[in-house]
């Protein structure tokens, strides 16, 4: 919390009950000197809070009762609605068959009666049974208008009132508060683009006029409009750096002492390289397909008819996998580009089978088993996506590469036959997807792919 935030602003109890650095802050040599303060002598609240002194301030806890120093405002607004109509709304309810409030029935919406008023009966308001009052009469009440004129002034001669003791040039100072208040008047037009204008007042005469206009399509300079306001933010912002350089020399600026400068924001940026874990679930479809070679002891056409279709079919599996990431991306404007690659250990839940049984043409059983098991997956992809502040929501897609193990088992009877082989091969394929990525701080991300 800053001083612009509680009402009292640098004198408000908020500030007065904190510590600073570890001491009360009504125990410092701080607050002694703001007790002090006055328009007289306003150097402690301009060295602490000189934007107290540009939206004005009361020491409301002072002493006699709140009856302490009061800073009245040096920049004032207003908004001003144009092409006003005035309004209607309706003032009275009353039901259209003119039933009065204190009648009741009972029963549903489709039979009901007329409440008697026995001893014991359930009885409900006629509007429980959907029937509604209606607007009688209109009053005048709200407006419309076409637009609306926001205004804001900063008033040069109360800068004037203000006094700062031990300071040599005092328009130095004061020249830094009005540069502080177009500050103060670019994040008001920046927070809520509207169309207005920004005077400076000295002795009463208007000396100096801004436009501030809201945002445009593209850049309109003859119209006075500019894109994004980026062009009018410029505008505010040299000048007002302009207005504190040529009323603070060096000299002048020996007697300033503005501890407490406003701390620029803070833009957060994808562009960086990154490690990180990561874990997932999975779907697996393996398809299988079995024949038999020729030269074995199974050599009979129904008997290779037999094996074979009791060894093809697909099957669908799940699992888990737990590994790691790495990749870098590159930020332009709210266009991120990046290339990640990742490694993944699939924990199987359960390993794809067939348990393949039958009968030979001779009568003899068979029978064998084949599984699927991925040992790892891993993809090399680039993503691109589109960047809001912290959040970043992207598109992938790349190439993918696993490593699986095939086991079979086989055994008959007709010729006591068994025998059983393993191999292990690494395919490659693609892999495509999106995701969301949201940052909480400077270096710790978290995303769903």
């Amino acid at each position: 919390m800053t001083s612009l935030d509680p009402p009292h602003r640098v004198f408000d109890a908020i500030i007065r009950d904190s510590e600073l650095n570890g001491t009360k802050f009504t125990e410092t040599d701080h607050y002694k000197k703001l007790l002090l303060s006055k328009p007289t002598n306003a150097s402690q609240v301009f060295e602490l809070s000189p934007s107290s002194l540009v939206f004005g301030v009361w020491n409301s806890t002072g002493e006699g009762g709140g009856l302490g120093a009061k800073f009245a405002r040096c920049i004032v607004s207003e908004i001003v609605g144009i092409g006003a109509v005035e309004g209607q709304k309706g003032a009275v309810r009353i039901d259209p068959l003119g039933i009065r409030a204190t009648a009741r029935v009972v029963g549903g919406a489709l039979d009901w009666t007329v409440a008697t008023g026995a001893k014991g009966e359930k009885s409900a308001r006629p509007s429980e049974i959907n029937h509604s009052n209606i607007i009688s009469n209109l009053v005048s009440g709200g407006v419309t208008i076409d637009y609306a004129r926001h205004t804001t002034v900063l008033t040069c001669a109360r800068l004037r009132r203000l006094k700062f003791a031990g300071v040599r040039d005092e328009t130095a100072a004061r020249a830094v508060l009005a540069a502080v208040s177009l500050v103060a008047v670019l994040e008001m037009t920046a927070a809520c683009p509207s169309h207005g204008y920004v005077f400076f007042l000295w002795g009463g005469r208007k000396v100096t006029a801004f436009d501030v206009v809201p945002q445009c399509e593209k850049d309109d300079h003859a119209a006075g409009c500019f894109k994004s306001g980026d062009t009018m933010k410029r505008l505010l912002l040299g000048t007002a750096a302009l207005i504190a350089a040529a009323a603070v020399s060096p000299a002048r600026a020996a007697d300033l002492a503005v501890k407490a400068p406003i701390a620029p924001a803070v833009t957060f940026s994808w562009t960086g390289c990154y490690i990180g874990a990561n874990g997932g679930g999975s779907s697996d479809d393996s398809h299988f397909t079995t024949s038999v070679d020729p030269g074995t002891h199974l050599n009979n056409p129904a008997d290779l008819a037999a094996i074979g279709a009791a060894g093809t079919t697909s099957l669908l599996d799940g699992g888990a996998f737990v590994g790691g990431e790495a990749g870098c991306n590159w930020q332009t404007g709210q266009f991120v580009a990046g290339l990640e690659g990742d490694f993944d250990y699939h924990l199987i839940a359960s390993t794809p089978l067939i348990n393949g049984t039958g009968t030979l043409a001779n009568g003899s059983t068979f029978a064998f088993i084949d599984s699927m098991r991925i040992n790892w997956l891993a993809t090399v992809r680039p993503r691109v996506g589109l960047a809001v502040d912290r959040n970043l929501f992207y598109v992938t897609g790349g190439v993918a590469f696993s490593n699986v193990t095939l086991t079979q088992t086989y055994n008959d009877t007709f010729n006591n036959a068994v025998g059983s082989s393993a191999l292990s091969k690494t395919l490659t394929g693609w892999a495509v997807g999106g995701g969301w990525e949201v940052a909480f701080e400077q270096h710790v991300s978290f995303k769903i792919e």
